[in-house]
């Protein structure tokens, strides 16, 4: 063998030429410190290092909404840069099964879990609604999902105001030239709020790696957006993932693989009875795609990841999730009308 490779006898060298692999070949084989190719290791427990911003993509406003909501959503659309996102909220992974997954705040409403709303499947899967309209942006950070789950907890029992109407909800710190004087809003837990000042307080409280630059009332739904899924951000994400990658079974990826097709393209009641671990293989296999498109730089390509992640999460946490436990125990009987502005 070569210069610093293992040592092996004559005779089991004798063996390895016969099995027509060269020296180079044979080192890497025995060399336990050779470095391998590989996707990054899933495991039961994956998903408590992600949380998730899931956006919901601007476009014509629904037939049914009120004269001042479509006024509102036109307006939040004119006034942000591209990608044009309307409202955004969290999605953090649960760890039991009466975790509830989405917190947000809505127009008129405090910040609070989902669990108390009515319309929820509707709202977010319609298919003649928004189903097409979801993206979700990974969050990475060690133990990110307890870390948000506590902030947002925090806020909820803080009960969060939307931004007052006196001062049109807040809206104009966050678009130019109001937002120059973003900084002087309150950012304490209990604060007046929309949805992307909400979102980015919890990620800035909970979060602090993250280093978002800008003061919370500064994000609209797109600045925050462009923020999360900043390049520089998601190639630091692939690193970590690329760090530790591990080999993974065959038997492994292929429940990954049925995961994913299960969350994306199967039944609702195929979907309800996955298990969760084939739920957290899926999403993390979702995720790392749609970290990897993002780091390609193909918008199209980062897009349609996003979405995919984003449909994924929702029939996960609407059709899977809530029917194990978060719902049952909570019954809906705060409404939200399913068609209306859910900001």
């Amino acid at each position: 063998m070569s210069e610093g490779g293992p040592e092996v006898s004559e005779e089991d060298a004798a063996g390895m030429r016969k099995l027509h692999l060269d020296e180079a070949q044979w080192a890497r084989v025995l060399n336990d410190d050779a470095p391998t190719r590989n996707e990054p290791a899933i495991s039961a427990d994956v998903t408590t290092q992600w949380g998730y911003a899931v956006l919901l993509e601007g476009n014509a406003p629904h037939g049914e909404w009120r004269w001042y909501e479509r006024a509102l959503d036109t307006a939040v659309q004119m006034a942000q840069p591209a990608p044009a996102m309307t409202h955004v909220e969290l999605l953090i992974p649960p760890s039991n099964p009466e975790d509830d997954m989405h917190f947000a705040t809505y127009l008129g409403r405090a910040a609070q879990w989902g669990r108390a709303r009515t319309g929820n499947k509707q709202f977010y899967l319609d298919p003649n609604g928004n189903a097409n309209s979801w993206r979700a942006v990974p969050i990475f950070g060690q133990d990110a999902a307890r870390r948000l789950r506590a902030e947002c907890d925090e806020a909820e029992r803080a009960k969060t105001p939307y931004g007052s109407a006196g001062r049109l909800f807040n809206y104009p710190f966050s678009v130019p030239p109001g937002r120059m004087a973003a900084w002087m809003l309150d950012d304490e837990v209990g604060s007046p709020a929309h949805c992307a000042s909400l979102t980015a307080r919890c990620l800035r409280r909970a979060l602090p790696e993250l280093q978002l630059p800008r003061p919370s009332a500064w994000y609209g739904p797109s600045t925050l957006y462009l923020e999360l899924a900043r390049a520089s951000r998601m190639a630091a994400y692939k690193r970590s993932l690329d760090a530790a990658a591990t080999v993974k079974a065959t038997v492994e990826q292929e429940r990954a693989v049925a995961g994913v097709e299960a969350l994306l393209r199967g039944s609702d009641d195929h979907v309800a009875a996955l298990g969760d671990e084939e739920c957290q293989m899926g999403i993390h296999m979702l995720t790392v795609r749609a970290v990897e498109a993002s780091v390609d730089g193909d918008p199209d390509k980062e897009r349609r990841a996003q979405q995919q992640l984003a449909r994924a999460l929702l029939r996960w946490s609407l059709l899977n999730h809530s029917a194990k436990g978060a719902e049952e125990a909570t019954p809906e009987t705060e409404g939200v009308p399913a068609k209306g502005m859910f900001r």
